[in-house]
C-alpha cells in the first residue's frame, strides 16, 4: 500500500517500528496531493514547507521516546 493511503493507525504503528519516518509519510501525502489537487480542489492554502518541518520534529521526539500517541 501507498504511504500516502495507509490508515492512521497503521501509520502510527510503522512509525513507532522505525519502518517509516514522518518526513517520508508526509512527503508522500504532498506528492498525493499535488497529483490530484487540481480534479480536487480540497485546498486553499498548501503549506508543504511549515508540514515537513513539523513532520522532522515529529521525528526527533520519536527518535528521543518523548512523543505522544499520535505524533508522526
Amino acid at each position: 500500500m501507498a504511504l500516502w493511503g495507509m490508515m492512521a493507525h497503521a501509520a502510527a504503528d510503522a512509525l513507532r517500528a522505525g519502518e517509516i519516518t514522518s518526513v517520508e509519510l508526509t512527503s508522500a501525502v504532498l506528492e498525493r496531493v499535488a497529483s490530484v489537487e487540481a480534479d480536487v480542489g480540497a485546498y486553499l492554502t498548501l503549506m508543504a514547507e511549515e508540514a515537513l518541518g513539523q513532520a522532522a520534529a515529529a521525528d526527533r521526539r520519536l527518535a528521543a521516546g518523548d512523543a505522544p500517541a499520535l505524533c508522526g
